[in-house]
């Protein structure tokens, strides 16, 4: 991200760290002046140290220039903000990114809403989804539509547009309209959605019956168990298990419903 040796090296794009106690009061002024697109992160002020003690508070600044730069130039600058030395930028993405610790998981989580852009400025570019973002959001579209019975593609949009628009609706605008609208489409029309059976789930339910029906509860405590266990895959199932067909009467959720069932009746 950031290259420490050959300082003597001209590129367009440079970093350093700004501390609040240190910099002149007018230090943005200062930064304007230059003429030159730049970002101020939000003040880190919740960075801790190896050890868990807190960091001095700071600013990251990034400055692009449209011409190379040396080192020394860029240390005048510095200097004149009473700054560490400036370091040059490897990867103008990564560095935006590190601004908020979006890619460090591990630090405190800034907001990207505090990342200020001068002099024209845009950092926008450098928090566009990845493919595997992508699919997590499209994915996370259609539970939202599963779950909230929609069956029209305007509903997502205007959800979207007001609750999540920093993520869904940039991908449903650029990446997968068509996609979604046929997913919508298709929900629309099936008057029976395929429940997929988690064999492991319904292994434990039949676990927890075991152990409730040779527990030492009283009978009531075993009732309230065994209802709780019936109202758990009545949710999931439906009324398969109410009334099974009888190619579903082998299926093993409606076995271990039965069973259930059985001992609730006594």
């Amino acid at each position: 991200m950031v290259m420490k040796k050959d300082k003597d090296g001209r590129t367009r794009n440079w970093t350093f760290v700004l501390y609040p106690e240190s910099a002149p009061s007018n230090w943005k002024e200062l930064l304007d002046e230059i003429r030159v697109p730049w970002v101020e992160s939000p003040l880190h002020d919740k960075d801790v140290n190896p050890d868990g003690t807190l960091k001095k508070h700071h600013w990251h600044i990034a400055l692009f220039f449209s011409s190379k730069k040396s080192y020394s130039q860029i240390l005048e600058i510095t200097e004149m903000l009473n700054c560490p030395v400036p370091q040059k930028i490897e990867n103008v993405k990564g560095m935006i990114r590190y601004f908020i610790h979006l890619d460090n998981p591990e630090k405190h989580q800034y907001e990207k809403d505090g990342l200020l852009c001068h002099c024209g400025a845009d950092v926008s570019k450098y928090f566009t989804q990845t493919g595997g973002d992508k699919l997590k959001i499209v994915a996370e579209m259609n539970d939202w539509i599963d779950e909230n019975n929609c069956t029209e593609f305007a509903d997502l949009v205007d959800y979207a547009r007001r609750y999540r628009f920093d993520d869904w609706y940039e991908v449903i605008v650029n990446q997968s309209t068509k996609f979604l609208n046929d997913y919508i489409r298709s929900n629309r029309y099936r008057t029976k959605k395929t429940v997929f059976v988690d064999y492991d789930d319904i292994e434990r339910v039949e676990e927890e019956f075991l152990t409730v029906k040779a527990s030492d509860c009283s009978e009531s405590e075993k009732m309230e168990q065994y209802r709780a266990l019936l109202d758990g895959l009545e949710r999931k199932f439906g009324n398969k298990l109410i009334e099974p067909t009888s190619d579903e009467m082998d299926d093993i959720e409606v076995v271990v419903y039965r069973k259930i069932e059985q001992e609730l009746k006594g």
